[in-house]
């Protein structure tokens, strides 16, 4: 008897944790998305996620909605390149994409955007995005694929952006963003309608703040400056960074530096604002690197990477906590066939980390 309410309560249990999960296609630019934590609106034309909220907030839209894209719905969450795989400043080049998504009895969705190779691009670019079940993470990854008969390709700048609210993200915090600049940093940033009026003596020159209140450097220049162009970067113990305010926080989440171009040596940008940004492939900081670079018949994968949202934390538990969060991303990453079948490995022999092929 026992075994049979068992049974029966689990089967009662199951279908709801699976119904968390769901994308209802409500019209040729709008995917509407939900997990059971995480609630957002997709541009399957334009490869945005250009509205997000926290299902407990269901009023609080978490993305920029100043800042437009193309569709002129806000940008939200995009891929943005630079090469010859990006000649007019898309995601993906000049072809008209298509976009599809894979459910998996509700254990994953993994949804993406396509463009076929043309003249201007030779490859085929296709971005994933990936939800699991009530994970306050959105999982994203980059797949290039190359003809051994298409002529040279090259993406100088793969890099993720994510425009999120300057109502409720205004305050930054890194942790081991280089080797000489170890442990926590939190930084409270100049509003964009301060920048814009109160603040403008801020503006140093492009990506440079002054950090200090006053109009004229002090006379011993110990001024402090913020500024994405650090040298000091390196992406060898980067495992997250955050934007965050009194109400909410934002992560971006790095499992693994293997996919980067250059792995844990690559440089990398400081990032801006409140932006969270998930910088994959690029020559900043060393101008005279070429970026990505292929012929012959290749498969290229960058990330996972993730974006995390929480709520009421304080900057060190929401950056301890997008770091502890990392293990079981990785755990139902490794299920998800749609990236495992594009070539990345799972490798449980290194403790639960997985690699994509470089």
């Amino acid at each position: 008897m026992r075994s049979m309410l068992l049974a029966t309560l689990m089967a009662s249990f199951l279908p709801l944790a699976h119904a968390q999960l769901s994308l209802t296609e409500t019209s040729a630019t709008d995917w509407h998305i939900t997990n059971g934590t995480l609630t957002m609106d997709f541009n399957p034309e334009a490869g945005e996620l250009w509205s997000m909220y926290l299902n407990a907030y269901p009023s609080d839209n978490l993305v920029d909605t100043t800042h437009t894209g193309g569709d002129g719905n806000p940008a939200g969450l995009y891929m943005d390149n630079d090469g010859t795989c990006d000649p007019s400043g898309g995601i993906g080049g000049t072809s008209t994409p298509t976009a599809s998504y894979h459910l998996s009895s509700g254990h994953y969705l993994d949804w993406w955007i396509s463009w076929a190779p043309n003249s201007s691009c030779p490859m085929t670019l296709t971005l994933h995005y990936v939800l699991f079940p009530n994970d306050p993470t959105v999982w994203t990854y980059y797949v290039a694929n190359h003809s051994s008969s298409a002529a040279e390709g090259q993406i100088g700048q793969l890099q993720y952006v994510f425009r999120i609210s300057w109502d409720y993200f205004y305050d930054t915090y890194s942790y081991n963003s280089g080797l000489n600049n170890l442990g926590g940093w939190a930084l409270t940033l100049p509003s964009e309608t301060d920048l814009a009026s109160t603040d403008t003596g801020r503006a140093v020159e492009n990506a440079v703040e002054d950090l200090h209140g006053f109009s004229l450097p002090g006379s011993n220049w110990g001024r402090e400056f913020y500024t994405k162009y650090d040298y000091a970067t390196y992406e060898y113990l980067h495992q997250a960074h955050c934007v965050y305010g009194s109400q909410f926080g934002g992560c971006t989440v790095i499992p693994s530096t293997e996919s980067l171009e250059g792995g844990p040596m690559k440089q990398d940008l400081i990032f801006t604002e409140n932006i969270l940004m998930g910088e994959l492939n690029s020559n900043h900081l060393v101008d005279s690197a070429p970026g990505y670079v292929t012929t012959g018949n290749t498969t290229r994968i960058w990330g996972p990477i993730g974006f995390q949202f929480s709520e009421g934390e304080s900057a060190s538990t929401m950056y301890t906590n997008a770091v502890n969060s990392i293990s079981g991303g990785l755990t139902n990453l490794a299920n998800d066939t749609i990236l495992t079948d594009a070539g990345y490995v799972p490798n449980p022999a290194s403790g639960g980390t997985a690699r994509g092929n470089v």
